[in-house]
């Protein structure tokens, strides 16, 4: 199974490639949709289930939050708000160590970056999610998947860094 979930990863990394210097926030959240789905496999397969389910709760909270962008709407501070209570019960429910809580942190991180409404703000929190997951999988043995993440965590800060310089 470690090898299957290594593939998983794999697959994983290369969806974030693609969408690491997206533009368009509508495309970043379809991209996110599908990492997060995969690297919840990737966790299950793993035996580290609390991740697993946390992905499959962003999984949701992605597609909810694609819909609202579609539409031009704007993603309602109600639906964060219950996303966060969501994750951090979890957490509490499935902690059972402080490798545990990291995945709810993540959690919590990605409803504040999805909320986003320019891809500069987002990164800010990609950036400092994608750090705290390439942690979290490291310990569980996650490392195509801290590969993708330590690969999103270069690319978010690139990106701040290239918004920055564009903008002085």
């Amino acid at each position: 199974m470690e090898l299957v979930s290594q593939i998983v990863g794999l697959i994983s990394s290369a969806i974030i490639i693609y969408i690491a210097f997206g533009k368009d926030i509508r495309k970043i959240l379809i991209g996110e949709f599908c990492v997060n789905f995969t690297v919840a496999l990737t966790y299950f397969l793993l035996k580290a289930y609390l991740g697993g389910i946390l992905c499959i709760v962003a999984t949701a909270h992605t597609f909810i939050s694609y819909a609202y962008k579609k539409r031009e709407k704007k993603f309602p501070i109600l639906l964060t708000i219950l996303f966060c209570a969501i994750y951090i019960a979890l957490g509490a429910v499935g902690g059972e160590k402080l490798l545990d809580y990291l995945p709810t942190v993540c959690s919590v991180l990605f409803a504040f970056a999805i909320i986003q409404k320019n891809p500069p703000a987002y990164n800010i929190f990609n950036a400092t999610k994608s750090a705290v997951w390439v942690v979290y999988d490291i310990f569980i043995g996650a490392t195509t998947t801290a590969f993708a993440h330590f690969f999103v965590f270069v690319s978010a800060i690139v990106a701040i860094i290239t918004f920055n310089k564009r903008n002085k």
